[in-house]
């Protein structure tokens, strides 16, 4: 899972999940990989200070899928508290920019018995993609995350073990979302997990040069092969690399988080409450009062979200060498559609 919090963080143990509480705020913990648990202590700081590129019209439809594995077997010492956190937290984020219900699938304790909730297994992910595909058209957008625990299958890629005993397969889901996205609109996968780009990664790799310049730096060939859409995966950690998590102390999402999944959400929401960076708008303050009368921004600029992303994991110990990758299934990426603020923020 992941590793940072939004105003004071606290790190754990390697584990599938590192533990560390909100940024800057006063917190003492950050966890290692999304694993299994240990501890040590420090904080961390959000700098949302992002400048939104003018949007196009919103879209259409958003919809939200959520992926949240929080064990790997029935054995509650590999349970993931930073899975079950990260739920709740990214529920309301994206729960709150769908204009449909959203679709969970999901293990963590206490939410088998809600609606649209189903359990972990591949006929519930795949069933899943393929009914939101069969509404996606030009125009529209779909968030799909996917946190929970990844292990590595050869030098190259990783899967996602399930409750069940079954394997979640990168290649395989990479399959499912490009059918979905096939006949139009967007996907944008958020990935937080272990080894991530070697669990989901297409074809375009990009990268940033020093001076913010986003650039493709691999492609496999043309993927013009008819698709109307696109897929965008937003990764935690290359290859080799444990996903952390944090222990967020205060507030309503006080407890364990992916430090990917908070930094990633709290950027996203400093990208849609501010108008300009000029305005000195920190992306730390999330209060009605703070964002009540901004204009809401529906595009982000991708190279400045990967540099962000990038510089806040330098700027702790326990993150430095992580290193968030953005790809897609073309190349000539510039802006990312992020959709409606959550409502409560508005």
């Amino acid at each position: 899972m992941s590793l940072v919090g939004s105003t004071q963080a606290s790190f754990v143990a390697p584990s599938y999940e590192l533990v560390s509480s909100d940024l800057d705020s006063g917190a003492d913990s950050f966890s290692t990989p999304r694993c299994l648990s240990g501890s040590s202590s420090r904080k961390l700081a959000l700098n949302g200070s992002l400048r939104p590129a003018n949007p196009p019209a919103p879209p259409a439809n958003i919809y939200s899928i959520i992926v949240a594995v929080a064990s790997s077997v029935n054995d509650q010492a590999e349970y993931l508290q930073g899975v079950e956190g990260d739920l709740a937290f990214v529920f309301d984020e994206l729960g709150g920019r769908a204009t449909d219900p959203i679709r969970v699938i999901t293990d963590v304790r206490g939410w088998n018995n809600r609606e649209q909730v189903l359990s972990p297994s591949l006929q519930s992910v795949e069933a899943s993609i393929e009914e939101v595909g069969r509404s996606l058209k030009p125009g529209d957008l779909c968030y799909i995350y996917i946190g929970g625990h990844a292990e590595m299958e050869s030098g190259e890629t990783s899967f996602m073990p399930l409750p069940n005993g079954e394997r979640l397969r990168g290649n395989v889901l990479a399959s499912w979302l490009e059918a979905a996205a096939a006949g139009g609109g967007r996907i944008i996968a958020i990935v937080d997990v272990c080894h991530s780009s070697a669990f989901l990664k297409m074809a375009s790799v990009y990268d940033i040069k020093p001076d913010g310049v986003l650039y493709c730096t691999t492609t496999r060939g043309k993927e013009d092969n008819g698709s109307k859409g696109e897929v965008i995966i937003i990764s935690s950690t290359l290859c080799g690399q444990l996903a952390l998590t944090i222990e967020i102390p205060n507030g309503k999402n006080a407890g364990r988080h992916g430090f990917f999944t908070w930094v990633l959400f709290k950027h996203l929401r400093g990208l849609l409450v501010h108008e300009w960076a000029s305005e000195g708008f920190d992306g730390t303050d999330t209060t009605v009062s703070s964002t009540a009368g901004l204009p809401q921004r529906q595009q982000a600029d991708a190279g400045k979200l990967l540099k962000a992303l990038r510089a806040e994991c330098a700027r702790h110990t326990e993150t430095k060498n992580l290193c968030p990758q953005l790809s897609a299934t073309r190349e000539g990426l510039q802006e990312l559609p992020i959709g409606q603020l959550p409502a409560k923020a508005h």
